[in-house]
């Protein structure tokens, strides 16, 4: 049905209907079984006999005042969106004798039995026609989708199918290998920038003295020095990586990894992920930045956040935040942070089940439990987010069921959102952190950690074990922030921190 005015998805299942799908320009489809169309035709007739007696309005008018037209879903309908992006739009693009490989969608059912029952009828339905079930994915939380290889005369069979939801070609990989590439250093002779070429600081786990990095790594210290310099955590040196090369993919590519920048890194991580015991965080990260700035660093990227989570309400912001708001002013400086990844398990803003990342993106981006969090309320240090550099999916595309979340320049779909303080704009900016797939088949959310192709390229802390490797998150978009921010410091070695952070967000510009 097509809606003139929206109504609320609880006000339909208040009134004992489910919502199967809201698609773009208002259109609704309700309904599962008989049974709730029998009762909305019941409904509807209500509504039809106009006001009765003393009420104001006919009966159910919250309903159907708003509802334009009402329709049943044909099978062009059901053609997926790659599907017309190929100007396939009706039936007869579907050549009989034709071999098509494809995803098949179906509405939910009301239980898990009731879910693989509706699944065997179709796989019956494809086999007996000569057709092959490549494999299949049967969620809990309304996720059902097949992958099969069918002739054109059998797939438009099945797009008349009221069951099936959409039928579509999967997804194609954009970019993406399934293991990073191989890099040895037989290949590659990494250069040192240049003596004076600006300092970022890197504030994390700590580093390594991977080939890669060492040219461009002029000190690493600790805070407090008990903590050791050497990243046995593994998460600064992936941030280390891009905050020196940018984009170490296009380093593979050219062949060179010759940094522009210098760096510093400073530990106040220990080696399980935690911060200190004694100092509070605060203390911890003023005499970080101190020290850096000691040492003429004047660009800092802290891809850190809160463990525990806790999305910013609104209210006052946290010493840690206020903390780098003063250093920022002080030392004149630019601050990098990450916006923070979104939670998992219970406080997770998809929804309790890991699949549902997958049915409620992109919507949840914006639930309150998805907004940015310590010590990304800084207002004057530049909080960054994460974007998508591709579908994520790994070369051979996977099974039906990994299933691809997010695109090309959309929003990572672990990445936090705003307002900051005082409904300040945050992330101040966005740059690619790489994406995450969901994974039927072990029922989890999976990124650049196990896909190299869902993630961005850094260096490998363990580099003995391979030089380069991939991770997702806004802690991998951050630091490429920062080395932008340092390519500028070294054009206009005399620019203000107000100056570095303006000419940013000047140059930055809006993805579709």
């Amino acid at each position: 049905m097509n809606l003139e005015a929206p109504v609320q998805e609880d006000t339909w299942r208040t009134a004992g209907f489910k919502v199967l799908a809201q698609e773009p320009d208002g259109i609704l489809v309700l309904f599962s079984d008989d049974t709730e169309l029998a009762e909305f035709r019941t409904r509807l007739a209500e509504y039809q006999k106009g006001v009765q007696g003393d009420a104001k309005n006919p009966a159910h008018n919250g309903l159907f005042a708003a509802i334009d037209t009402i329709g049943s879903l044909t099978a062009d309908d059901r053609i997926g969106l790659r599907m017309r992006a190929d100007g396939i739009i009706g039936l007869d693009a579907f050549e009989d004798n034709a071999s098509y490989i494809i995803d098949i969608e179906l509405w939910d059912a009301p239980t898990q039995l009731d879910r693989h029952i509706r699944v065997q009828k179709i796989v019956d339905h494809v086999e007996r026609a000569g057709s092959e079930i490549l494999s299949r994915y049967i969620g809990e939380a309304g996720l059902i989708v097949l992958r099969a290889n069918t002739r054109g005369a059998v797939l438009r069979d099945i797009l008349r199918l009221p069951v099936v939801a959409r039928v579509d070609f999967p997804p194609i990989p954009d970019l993406g290998e399934r293991d990073p590439p191989v890099v040895t250093l037989r290949d590659q002779e990494p250069q040192a920038p240049p003596a004076d070429a600006p300092i970022i600081g890197v504030i994390d786990s700590g580093s390594t003295e991977h080939p890669f990095l060492v040219p461009s790594l002029i000190e690493s210290l600790a805070i407090p020095e008990s903590l050791g310099t050497a990243d046995i955590w593994g998460h600064g040196m992936k941030v280390a990586g891009i905050a020196a090369f940018g984009d170490v993919r296009e380093c593979i590519d050219r062949n060179t990894f010759a940094s522009p920048v210098r760096i510093v890194s400073v530990k106040i991580v220990n080696d399980e992920g935690q911060f200190d015991a004694d100092a509070t965080i605060p203390e911890q990260t003023e005499k970080a930045i101190r020290a850096l700035h000691d040492r003429g660093c004047r660009i800092v990227n802290m891809s850190l956040g809160d463990k525990h989570r806790v999305p910013f309400d609104g209210g006052r912001v946290s010493p840690w935040a206020a903390t780098l708001d003063r250093l920022a002013r002080e030392l004149d400086i630019v601050i990098v942070v990450s916006a923070g990844n979104s939670a998992s398990g219970a406080r997770a803003p998809w929804g309790e089940r890991a699949e549902h990342i997958a049915q409620n993106y992109p919507d949840y981006l914006l639930s309150p439990k998805n907004r940015i969090i310590d010590p990304a309320t800084s207002a004057i240090a530049l909080t960054v987010g994460s974007l998508a550099h591709a579908n994520g999916l790994p070369a051979d595309g996977g099974g039906a069921e990994l299933r691809a979340i997010a695109g090309l320049n959309l929003p990572s779909p672990v990445t936090r959102c705003g307002p900051g303080a005082n409904d300040s704009v945050k992330p101040d900016l966005v740059d690619f952190g790489g994406t995450a797939l969901y994974d039927g088949m072990t029922q989890t959310i999976v990124t650049g950690d196990k896909y190299a192709s869902a993630g961005m390229l850094t260096l490998r802390p363990d580099y003995t074990q391979g030089l380069i490797t991939a991770s997702t998150g806004t802690s991998m978009a951050a630091p490429r922030i920062a080395f932008k921010a340092a390519l500028l410091l070294a054009a206009m070695p005399a620019a203000s921190a107000n100056m570095i952070r303006a000419l940013l967000a000047l140059s930055a510009d809006y993805p579709e």
